[in-house]
């Protein structure tokens, strides 16, 4: 079966006469300012590798990047193209191929997610023997130079201190996650455990692994009140989970706000979910909105000014009922003037 992917290029002069930008499509389109008749500057290609374009917060993050390229700080200081693929699945194969293109395109700067480490860390390191600096976005990354994110293993702890307010010291937990090998997954999962040691009488129930697919959450999270009658708190690792909770929940008997939920990320039927009290509260993931960060720190890297500091941890915000009405997302992160 042949492969499609998605690519956007954003081609940015010094001087801006006019810019047109495309929206995304299912095959290849590119984005160019038109340049004035001054001679152009050239400045570093950077290529964003993005996982996941069908799912809201990395298209954002996409959209970010390329939006910065032609206004705001950034302006003028880099051309920005977006590959990632078309469909509604994750192509680890294809990205390990448009990480390989971006090398032999000439890209200065490569933006990635590092989903699994077997597959990405031998890319990545041939993009940074030339030369190539890399910065991943929301995954755990010892192949890059830099990492943007959370800090994953308080990200488990605090979950644990927002179940036992919630729900008490002896809750009983079940978790979300979409599988056991994802590598960030892992690491907040670890953090979860080592804090649930505080509160001998909170216990992890179960662990139901979805694939980060909406149906697959559906079935466990129905299955789950019978299953695991005790349960009476759920925490999600990975953002699809959460729009699946009203109906699974309605169908296993259930009304809004019996179990306690954190859910991730504010897709619209998680906000909606949120709204009506099926979630109890949902984390804005702001890292997504970190790209024109990452886009610094290459910039910085490749003037021979890099940062020492290699993680860049970027603060979530917890959304419940009270604040979905007015929330309208993470503002765009530069990150601090002193880099």
């Amino acid at each position: 079966m042949r492969r499609y992917r998605y690519r956007m290029t954003a081609i940015v002069c010094v001087c801006l006469a006019a810019a047109s930008i495309a929206t995304l499509g299912s095959t290849v389109s590119r984005v160019q300012a038109t340049p004035s008749r001054a001679a152009a500057v050239k400045v570093p290609s950077i290529w964003y590798v993005n996982p996941a374009l069908f799912y809201g917060p990395w298209l954002a993050s996409s959209q970010l990047f390329k939006k910065a390229a032609l206004t705001g700080p950034l302006a003028g200081k880099y051309t920005a193209t977006v590959v990632g693929p078309a469909g509604s699945t994750v192509d680890e194969p294809s990205q390990v191929a448009d990480i390989t293109e971006a090398i032999t395109a000439g890209a200065k700067g490569i933006i990635v997610c590092d989903l699994d480490p077997l597959i990405y860390q031998k890319p990545e390191m041939a993009a940074r023997a030339k030369g190539i600096v890399v910065v991943t976005i929301g995954c755990t990354d010892n192949a890059a130079n830099y990492e943007i994110g959370e800090n994953y293993t308080l990200f488990g702890e605090q979950a644990v201190l927002d179940i036992a307010k919630a729900r008490g010291p002896d809750a009983q937990v079940a978790v979300v996650m979409s599988d056991l090998t994802m590598p960030n997954q892992v690491v907040m999962l670890g953090g979860f455990k080592a804090e649930l040691k505080k509160y001998p009488k909170m216990k992890l129930v179960t662990i139901l692994q979805d694939h980060s697919n909406i149906a697959t959450a559906a079935q466990e999270l129905e299955a789950m009140p019978g299953a695991y009658p005790s349960v009476n708190a759920v925490w999600m690792t990975e953002g699809n989970a959460a729009a699946a909770v009203p109906t699974a929940f309605a169908h296993a008997g259930l009304k809004p706000g019996k179990i306690y939920v954190l859910g991730l990320d504010t897709l619209a039927p998680t906000m909606a979910a949120v709204k009506e009290g099926w979630v109890t509260q949902t984390l804005a993931e702001c890292y997504f909105w970190g790209s024109p960060l990452a886009v610094r720190l290459i910039l910085a890297e490749l003037a021979g000014n890099g940062p020492k500091q290699r993680e860049w941890p970027v603060l979530d915000v917890v959304v419940g009922k009270a604040q979905a009405a007015t929330f309208k997302g993470c503002p765009a992160y530069y990150g601090p003037s002193s880099l």
